[in-house]
């Protein structure tokens, strides 16, 4: 299964400010990103704040391509990094090596 570490502000996205409401606290944040990425058919395997407290990078698991989409869109994310498992990889590079 696919996973990326998104980078996501922790108040910005829109549906993260309707379901965190007036409480901004961390353990909101986390309910709320949970929320959200499950919504869309992913996990949350780990969340990590920069110093600032104000941006998180989020390990999210994902198993097609329009869930991993849905999930970028409604975090509004800064930025992702798509990882894979070794097993991933090695089914990548033969398929991209028979089609060369």
């Amino acid at each position: 299964m696919p996973m990326s570490w998104v980078k996501v502000k922790t108040t910005s996205s829109r549906r993260m400010r309707e379901c965190m409401g007036d409480d901004l606290s961390r353990q909101q944040f986390e309910t709320c990103l949970h929320a959200i990425v499950q919504s869309n058919g992913g996990t949350v395997d780990g969340t990590w704040y920069e110093p600032s407290t104000k941006v998180a990078h989020v390990h999210v698991t994902w198993w097609t391509v329009d869930q991993r989409k849905a999930i970028m869109y409604d975090l509004e994310s800064l930025g992702d990094g798509d990882m894979l498992t070794g097993e991933e990889v090695d089914a990548l590079v033969e398929e991209r090596e028979a089609a060369t």
